[in-house]
This record gives structure tokens, sequence and C-alpha cells, in this order.
């Protein structure tokens, strides 16, 4: 696993969420610690450079407040009782 992996985790796994969420989270979380980096060499990543992400710091992503996030968002009004 690479050091960008193990900051993405353990920022997954500072974020406080609902427990439905919380579940589903865990379960990505165990199966991208699992699963291997692309290299060129895998075909649907093959002209795409991942060094980049690698050099991020993806503290710097969860910039809204995890209790805020309503807030963050505009929410869609719909009136309807039937789509």
């Amino acid at each position: 696993m690479t050091d960008f992996q193990q900051q993405a985790l353990q920022l997954a796994a500072q974020q406080s969420s609902p427990d439905w969420l919380a579940e589903l989270r865990a379960s990505g979380a165990d199966r991208w610690s699992s699963a291997l980096w692309p290299t060129r060499k895998t075909e649907a990543w093959k002209y795409t450079p991942l060094l980049p992400l690698q050099h991020d710091n993806p503290s710097r992503w969860s910039t809204v407040d995890n209790c805020a996030w309503q807030e963050a968002i505009d929410p869609i009004a719909v009136d309807a009782t039937r789509l």
C-alpha cells in the first residue's frame, strides 16, 4: 500500500457519518486497501499518470466541516407526490 492510500484511509477514518454510511465507508476502505495501485501496464490506466496523486495531500480534500455538509449544498425542493 502506498503512502497516498494510507493517508487517504486515515482521513476517511476520521470522518463522522451515519451508521449506514460508516459501514459502507469501512467496506470500501477494506476493499481499497487490498487493491493494487494501477500501473501503466494495467490497460484501463495505461495513459493516465498517477504520480501527481501520490504527491498530493489528501487531508486538504476535506475542507467542509463534517457536521455542516448539509449547509454546504443547496437542497433540491421537490413539491410532488410522484416523479
